[in-house]
């Protein structure tokens, strides 16, 4: 157990995340997205782009419409797929989630970050060896996907798999520093192998990025708590 001092300080556990598109939100409104849709009303991407910007509002019914509007305008729009994917994920529904990520990867085979939130879907649903599996191919196709190293590593813990967890953890971290996921991760591997001082020192960081970057109250309702 952690030392007395320490109890209390966090709720241990793994925590998995989406990869998405990067957000736009500080070089355009939605009143800029509204307006591309209606310059071009038949451009399947205006309409994913609003969806993605819905998305970051977390309005996730109007992200749903959007998407919906781009996949009928064009049905090999593998990104539309993708985000309409996140957002029945955000709803809890993995299964309508893994079926739009489906689409996409058969559209795209290569598309990565598919893969890796098709497998986030699986371990969503504790079927944690095709969760490995689908972010074995997006370390194969992308090997910087720190994400997708941090998700694998979450799969492999729930697998008990704690040292390959770790090596994970460990990769992620090396690629994307500011992962605070991945700190996270790293402190809950060195705890349950038994290691309670890297533990703590990897909370500490997680909590501090978390901080900075404004993430706190989200990672709060994710179960980490300080």
């Amino acid at each position: 157990m952690l030392p007395v001092m320490f109890r209390g300080l966090f709720v241990i556990c793994f925590l998995l995340a989406l990869s998405v598109l990067p957000s736009h939100a500080g070089t355009m409104t939605m009143e800029d997205y509204d307006r591309a849709v209606e310059l071009e009303p038949e451009k399947a991407e205006a309409h994913c782009n609003r969806g993605d910007a819905y998305a970051d509002l977390e309005n996730l019914q109007q992200a749903i419409k959007n998407y919906d509007k781009a996949i009928e305008l064009d049905p090999k729009l593998a990104a539309a797929y993708n985000g309409r994917g996140n957002a029945y994920r955000s709803f809890g529904d993995h299964k309508r989630a893994i079926n739009d990520y489906d689409k996409a990867i058969v559209i795209d085979p290569k598309y990565a970050v598919a893969l890796n939130n098709r497998g986030v879907a699986y371990a969503k649903l504790r079927n944690y060896l095709l969760a490995v599996a689908d972010f074995n191919k997006a370390i194969e196709l992308d090997s910087k996907y720190a994400m997708a190293f941090n998700n694998r590593g979450v799969a492999y813990a729930r697998l008990g798999k704690h040292q390959q967890a770790l090596d994970d953890f460990n990769k992620a971290i090396a690629l994307d520093p500011k992962l605070g996921l991945a700190h996270n991760n790293r402190g809950t591997a060195y705890y349950r192998l038994g290691n309670h001082q890297q533990a703590l020192k990897g909370w500490k960081v997680a909590v501090k990025l978390w901080r900075k970057s404004g993430h706190e109250d989200y990672f709060k309702l994710q179960g980490l708590s300080w």
